[in-house]
C-alpha cells in the first residue's frame, strides 16, 4: 500500500503484488513530478517499505479485495480522491477472466463482487484509474468494471492507460535500431521487415536504411515460425554483397513446425556470407526455450525482453553493442504521474 498524504490533497494508492520490486521505486517518482509540474499542489509521500506479496498458484489475483481495502482506509476526506490500480492479472471468477486454472472460478473467495466494490467506490466518490500491463488478460475484468462503475449521466468513467503497448514498443525498438545503425555509419545497410502469424507478410524488402523505412504492425492469429524463417532465408540470399543480419522476434508460442531445423538450414546456407542471428523473446508469453534453441542452431544469440524498454535495449545492443539501458522505472513514473497530474488539473482544479 502506498499513501500520499497532505492536508489539501489526500491520495491513496493501493497496490497488491503488482511488480513488487518496481513499485517501491516508481511511486517516489510520481509525487515529486506532480509537485514540480504543479507547484500549487503539494503532496507528501509516506511509503510502507518492506511489503512482500504472498500467495499465487494461479493467474488471477485478489483484485477486488485490494480495491475494497482501499475504500476502507478511512481517510478519504480530500477534495480530489482517486485509486490507481496497476495489475497484469484479472480478478477471480468467470465474470472477470477465462482462465481455466483459476482456483476460484465461482468468484472472489470472500464473496466480493465487481458490483459491490464498484458501488463502494462510487458511494465514496473515488475516481478509479486502471493501468493495464497485459490488456488481453484483463479485458474481461475491465468490461465488468465499466459496467458497474461508469455513469454517463454524471460523467463518471473508468480512466485507463497502457503501461505496455507491444506494437508501439516494437516500432520504438526498430526506430532506435535504425538510428543507431545510421549513427554508426551503416548507411549502406538494406532493411527487410517480415511480419508473421500463421503466415509471413513482407512489409518492405531491400530498402535503404537511409530512407528509414517505416515499420507497421498488425495483429494476427496462430503464430508459426517455420514459414517466416523460410521467407527470411529467401531475402537473406538476395543481397550477397551485404553481410546478413537476422533478428527473429516473437511474443508468442510456435503453433507450427519446430523452428529449430528451419533456422539451422538458414545458417547452413547463409553462413558463408557471415550471417549473424539474434532471436528475441518479447514478453512473458514468448517461447523463450525454443527461441534459445533456434539461436544455438544458427550459432547466434538469444535475448529476452519482458517490456518495451528492455526490447529497445536489445535492439540497441544488437545495432551498436551499447550498454543496456535502465529506463523501466522512468517509463513507469512518467506514464503514471502524467496521468494522475492531468486528471487532477483537468477534472478538479
Amino acid at each position: 500500500m502506498v499513501e500520499a498524504l497532505e492536508e489539501y490533497l489526500p491520495v491513496n494508492v493501493y497496490t497488491r503484488k503488482i511488480i513488487p520490486k518496481i513499485i517501491p521505486k516508481i511511486i517516489p517518482k510520481i509525487i515529486p513530478k506532480i509537485n514540480q509540474e504543479h507547484p500549487d499542489i503539494k503532496v507528501e509521500l509516506r511509503f510502507a517499505m518492506g511489503l512482500e506479496s504472498k500467495g499465487g498458484q494461479d493467474g488471477p489475483e485478489y483484485v477486488l479485495g485490494a480495491l475494497m481495502t482501499a475504500t476502507q482506509l478511512g481517510d478519504w476526506e480530500g477534495r480530489v480522491k482517486f485509486v490507481v490500480l496497476i495489475t497484469d492479472a484479472p480478478a477471480h471468477g468467470i465474470d472477470c477472466n477465462d482462465d481455466p486454472g483459476d482456483r476460484f472460478r465461482q468468484g472472489d473467495p470472500k464473496g466480493l463482487t465487481v458490483k459491490t466494490v464498484m458501488k463502494e467506490l462510487r458511494d465514496q466518490d473515488l475516481e478509479l484509474m486502471f493501468c493495464r500491463i497485459k490488456q488481453h488478460a484483463t479485458a474481461k475484468m475491465e468490461a465488468q468494471f465499466r459496467k458497474f462503475y461508469d455513469d454517463q449521466k454524471i460523467g463518471r468513467k473508468l480512466k485507463t492507460t497502457n503501461l505496455f503497448d507491444p506494437s508501439k514498443d516494437l516500432v520504438n525498438a526498430y526506430n532506435l535500431f535504425i538510428q543507431r545503425r545510421l549513427n554508426d555509419q551503416g548507411n549502406e545497410d538494406l532493411v527487410t521487415a517480415i511480419q508473421f502469424a500463421s503466415s509471413p507478410r513482407v512489409i518492405f524488402k531491400g530498402q535503404s536504411i537511409r530512407s528509414q523505412p517505416r515499420l507497421t504492425t498488425q495483429q494476427g492469429v496462430g503464430t508459426c515460425f517455420a514459414p517466416a524463417i523460410q521467407a527470411a532465408k529467401k531475402h537473406l540470399l538476395s543481397y550477397p554483397q551485404h553481410t546478413p543480419l537476422l533478428i527473429f522476434m516473437s511474443d508468442g508460442e510456435d503453433h507450427g513446425r519446430n523452428g529449430v531445423e528451419p533456422m539451422r538450414r538458414v545458417y547452413k546456407k547463409c553462413s558463408i556470407h557471415g550471417l549473424q542471428v539474434h532471436t528475441v523473446g518479447f514478453g512473458s508469453g514468448a517461447q523463450h526455450a525454443l527461441l534459445h534453441q533456434m539461436a544455438q542452431a544458427a550459432n547466434g544469440k538469444h535475448h529476452t525482453a519482458i517490456n518495451g524498454v528492455e526490447l529497445s535495449s536489445v535492439f540497441a545492443n544488437i545495432a551498436a553493442g551499447c550498454n543496456a539501458m535502465d529506463g523501466l522505472i522512468t517509463r513507469f513514473g512518467e506514464i503514471i504521474s502524467g496521468m494522475v497530474a492531468n486528471r487532477i488539473v483537468l477534472d478538479h482544479l
